[in-house]
């Protein structure tokens, strides 16, 4: 018979504990067996509303501030930052009458873009015995700095992320703290990595309260096709199509992971002050399917056209569409 447990822990990623007045943006969801209905209304905030193109009864946002036009996966703080280098170099060549170009180097850009958002986390945990997490709670407060800027988008990544693995029952409130420090903007994989560094802070106390294996928790915690469908919704696709736990079985085979394993710990138990670590991270990227048809179009010289929907962001879109359109055409 497995008997419940439950942990509070608090976590400050960053090393930053923030505090101050909130910006007024809230985001509170819960789910589970009990809370199925809550689980799928997401509350979002107006500029996340308006970045994203939903529009609510509730608000009416004209983005004025950002005019620009960005993918959620690309490097979204240039649409924002670029305003301080571009009033430098339009006070410049206003001034010289000449054109300006200015470079940053990587230090600097860093510097200015101001770093991610660091946040303080305080959750509670229930689970069994046998590592089985049935329920979690989760509070954040997130540091945006002096201004908003793309901080009401960060708290669906993190939940997004933050459901890799079923969590039984899940209930969260976000909210966004202003501070006096530098505004927090959007960097690569905006929230997705808080959100996987909080997953796996609470996998890894579970497993240390209990005294397991930290893969035995992770796995034993993975989504089923059933819950991920819970969480994900019409995002998880068919159930063929979900194959994380066979990917896992694979990995361990493939990289002879449980024979690595034995070598870390037998050079540990040899070394007083040389340490090794081994280990394996899953992630869920929710991917939402967008109707956009595609169009061959053949001319009248012979020449062919081809139009989609999707976006060439550096990942060989139009590779995959040329090839698919000569394969297609040779038939």
């Amino acid at each position: 018979m497995s008997r419940n447990c439950s942990l509070k822990a608090k976590h400050v990623s960053s090393g930053v504990s923030v505090s101050g007045e909130q910006f007024g943006q809230s985001e509170t969801q819960r789910g589970g067996p009990k809370a199925q209905s809550s689980q799928r209304q997401q509350k979002t905030t107006p500029l996340a509303e308006a970045a994203y193109g939903m529009h609510g009864q509730e608000h009416s946002v004209v983005l004025v501030e950002n005019p620009i036009v960005f993918h959620p996966s690309v490097l979204r703080y240039y649409s924002s930052r670029r305003r301080m280098i571009a009033t430098a170099c339009a006070l410049t060549a206003f001034k010289l009458r000449h054109p300006i170009k200015m470079y940053l180097d990587r230090s600097t850009d860093m510097v200015m873009v101001g770093g991610r958002h660091p946040m303080k986390i305080t959750y509670s945990v229930g689970f069994k015995s046998d590592g089985k997490i049935t329920a979690l709670y989760l509070n954040l407060l997130v540091n945006a700095g002096i201004s908003e800027d793309y901080s009401p988008l960060i708290s669906h990544a993190i939940i997004t992320c933050l459901k890799k693995y079923n969590w039984g029952a899940l209930a969260f409130d976000i909210k966004l703290c202003k501070t006096n420090l530098t505004s927090k903007s959007s960097m690569r994989a905006p929230g997705q990595v808080q959100g996987s560094y909080i997953a796996e802070a609470i996998i890894e106390r579970v497993a240390s309260f209990l005294s397991l294996d930290v893969d035995v928790v992770r796995k034993r915690n993975l989504h089923t096709y059933e819950s991920l469908k819970f969480f994900y919704g019409s995002s998880s696709g068919e159930a063929p199509e979900y194959t994380l736990p066979a990917i896992v079985d694979e990995l361990f085979t493939s990289a002879s992971y449980f024979n690595r394993l034995e070598m870390v710990l037998h050079f540990n138990s040899c070394n007083k002050w040389k340490k090794r670590g081994i280990s394996w991270v899953p992630i869920v990227y929710e991917v939402e399917p967008m109707p956009t048809p595609g169009k061959v179009s053949i001319l009248n010289d012979g020449s062919i056209v081809v139009e989609v929907g999707g976006i060439e962001i550096g990942q060989g879109l139009w590779t995959k569409v040329k090839q698919m359109a000569a394969f297609g055409l040779e038939q």
